[in-house]
């Protein structure tokens, strides 16, 4: 069982700070000057260190169901079908990979004197779909908890 809520522990770590990383938007607008660089910088070096984390996240899943499997007597692979749990799970995993990359691609823009409006609007578009995803594969996942244990 300690195996199974880890990862859970983990993603609601995970919720609050994507959550903060979102309010960004919000805060960014209130700051000014060096606070609103210093805020900036802490916001992308906080964002180029959270896709490892979820990957590390969803492998304690992977984990977590190889480990079911072995302990139910069914096979290491015997839970690794995906849930709709789950392929919500990979399909928000694709998503930040495609959100960090157009993080990474307004950064780089902005520091490079390049056009970055677009960029930072698409950045931030890819950061709500994401947020409704993650919050529709927690309750998912809530209710998955139930099935399992």
């Amino acid at each position: 069982m300690a195996i199974l809520l880890l990862h859970p522990i983990l993603a609601l770590g995970l919720l609050y700070w994507i959550l903060k990383q979102h309010g960004w938007r919000a805060r960014g607008r209130a700051l000014k000057g060096e606070e609103r660089m210093n805020a900036r910088d802490s916001h992308e070096l906080w964002g180029r260190r959270f896709l490892p984390v979820a990957l590390f996240t969803v492998s304690v899943a992977f984990i977590a169901q190889v480990a079911r499997g072995l302990i139910d007597d069914e096979g290491w692979n015997a839970y690794l079908l995906p849930s709709v749990h789950g392929i919500f799970g990979i399909l928000g995993i694709g998503l930040l990979v495609i959100m960090t990359n157009m993080g990474k691609r307004t950064a780089k823009a902005r520091v490079e004197g390049e056009s970055w409006t677009d960029l930072k609007l698409r950045h931030g578009r890819a950061a709500d779909i994401i947020i409704i995803l993650t919050i529709l594969h927690g309750f998912l996942g809530f209710l998955y908890i139930f099935e399992v244990l």
